[in-house]
């Protein structure tokens, strides 16, 4: 089974944007400052970074797709998915660990299509 170029062409580009905040993640890995969010979770510079360096990244090639980060998306309510792809991202999941030098952490990004996982990329720290 093939996959269809509008799928592949999305799984080269988000891959290609996780792959290009490696870096930044290894280098404020155990040094990011952090600032807690109304829920009382950690978030640091680093987790905005990259979510919106990895959204400018795709979103210029795929404009018309939604993209949602936990760290960027604050709604008081569901956000419904519109869009027929659709892009879901955890800059740092262990954002805890990342901050205090624990390498347990990873960044996470889903593709979905008409609402279903397609597609996942993990980069474990």
């Amino acid at each position: 089974m093939s996959l269809n170029s509008e799928i592949s062409t999305r799984i080269e580009a988000g891959q290609a944007a996780v792959l290009a905040q490696t870096e930044l993640l290894h280098r404020d890995f155990g040094q990011a400052e952090s600032e807690w969010k109304q829920d009382g979770t950690r978030v640091t510079a680093t987790d905005i970074a990259i979510s919106e360096n990895i959204f400018a990244s795709l979103s210029t090639t795929f404009p018309d797709d939604q993209y949602f980060s936990e760290e960027l998306t604050e709604a008081e309510a569901p956000i419904p998915v519109t869009s027929r792809y659709c892009w879901v991202l955890d800059p740092i999941d262990g954002t805890n660990n990342f901050a205090i030098g624990i390498p347990h952490c990873a960044i996470g990004l889903a593709l979905l299509e008409d609402g279903q996982p397609i597609y996942g990329y993990v980069y474990d720290l």
